[in-house]
């Protein structure tokens, strides 16, 4: 998220108060990516906005000791608990979902987490459809598709393997299916941990055109006809 974080005044924690519009440091220019992006915002993630991410990691593990005490609720024979479970668990999967956003919103902005939170909320209550389709169209997408290039590369190593193995042998049978779990769980794990990186990338760039949308400044491009 830091990565679209406009500039070193950030560091500072310097925002418009209120108006969505973001403070630039000296000579940089709307949309243009600041030098080194990944270690400025691992720097800004390690040092003014580390008290956010505690924030957010405070209410994540809120969050999921609220999730034990739901499942544990689902697993009772009183209809009222069961059902009282299943209200929890969705208030706390709209609570992270607002919790995910607040930190893109912070990352852009440099509002403190509190009031990230509150803006991002009424931003996304005015967009609730779209955010909504970016997010699970987006994880999806790219969920599946790590499933399937997995599937890919579990098959290509399990056809190499093949080659190298006598046709003869009483366990090449055992071997190749060893060989593809192995292949299928290490591939799917690495495209999965990039896919939701990727997926953190789609929701703060939502964010940045959620803020364009809240100040009107669309950045639209040029068109040539001729």
């Amino acid at each position: 998220c830091w990565y679209f974080s406009p500039g070193d005044d950030l560091a500072l924690g310097a925002s418009s108060e209120g108006s969505g519009e973001i403070e630039r440091g000296p000579g940089e220019v709307r949309g243009e990516v600041p030098a080194n992006p990944t270690r400025r915002g691992l720097a800004l993630g390690l040092s003014s906005s580390f008290g956010t991410l505690c924030y957010a990691a405070l209410v994540l593990s809120v969050c999921e000791l609220l999730n034990a005490i739901a499942r544990k609720s689902m697993r009772s024979r009183n209809l009222f608990v069961v059902v009282a479970g299943c209200c929890l668990r969705y208030i706390v999967a709209l609570i992270e979902f607002l919790n995910k956003f607040a930190v893109s919103h912070h990352a852009v902005t440099a509002a403190p987490f509190c009031t990230s939170a509150r803006q991002i909320t009424a931003i996304l209550a005015r967009n609730a459809l779209s955010v909504y389709v970016v997010d699970q169209i987006g994880g999806f997408v790219l969920h599946f598709g790590a499933f399937v290039l997995s599937g890919l590369v579990a098959g290509l190593t399990t056809a190499l393997v093949a080659t190298t193995l006598p046709a003869t042998a009483s366990d090449r049978t055992v071997l190749l299916g060893v060989y593809m779990g192995l292949s299928l769980v290490v591939a799917f794990s690495t495209l999965n941990f990039l896919a939701t990186l990727l997926l953190n990338v789609v929701d703060a760039a939502y964010t940045c055109h959620a803020l364009d949308l809240e100040v009107g400044n669309l950045c639209t491009p040029a068109c040539n006809l001729m």
